[in-house]
């Protein structure tokens, strides 16, 4: 003889039942709410903010001219310690990498 299963615990949903479970259901569960936000997100940084490269370049610039104005650097000298440390800034990253 066959045993009677127990009946089926109710699962807890984070998205909202579809209009075929539940026709009072508004169709906006949590999930529905999250992905709409991430979508809004993603278009406002995509239009405003820039591409990694202009940003790189914008700091590279503000750096030299911290450099020359706040430390009495001269451009070359600022120029040669701006690559001195992007060889160690890039050894750093490669070890992170690894780790």
């Amino acid at each position: 003889m066959r045993k009677a299963r127990p009946p089926a615990r109710q699962r807890h949903s984070l998205i909202a039942p579809s209009a075929s479970e539940d026709p009072s259901a508004s169709g906006t569960g949590v999930l529905d709410r999250l992905r709409d936000g991430g979508a809004a997100l993603s278009r406002v940084t995509e239009r405003w903010v820039p591409d990694a490269w202009v940003i790189l370049m914008s700091l590279t610039v503000v750096a030299l001219l911290l450099a020359v104005t706040g430390g009495g650097a001269t451009i070359s000298e600022a120029g040669l310690a701006w690559g001195a440390g992007v060889w160690t800034l890039l050894e750093l990253a490669m070890q992170f990498s690894i780790a």
